[in-house]
């Protein structure tokens, strides 16, 4: 990354099942997806909640499309 820009934030995702680090890539504009098996205690400050990283195309399709679809 040395020389370039930093990316912007709203292109940034976070997967994580710490509150505290969901809810820092909130207020730096990221995108937060809480995973784990408490997921869904954290899932209303997160844009999305999931078990296990398997379930990460269910909350984030366009990431797993091919390319040209």
């Amino acid at each position: 990354f040395l020389g370039r820009p930093p990316p912007m934030p709203d292109t940034c995702i976070l997967v994580d099942d710490h509150i505290d680090n969901i809810r820092a890539a909130k207020r730096a504009g990221w995108r937060a997806i809480a995973c784990g098996p408490h997921a869904s205690n954290i899932a209303d400050e997160s844009d999305a909640a999931i078990r296990t990283i398997h379930e990460l195309p269910s909350v984030l399709p366009d990431l797993f499309l091919a390319p040209g679809t």
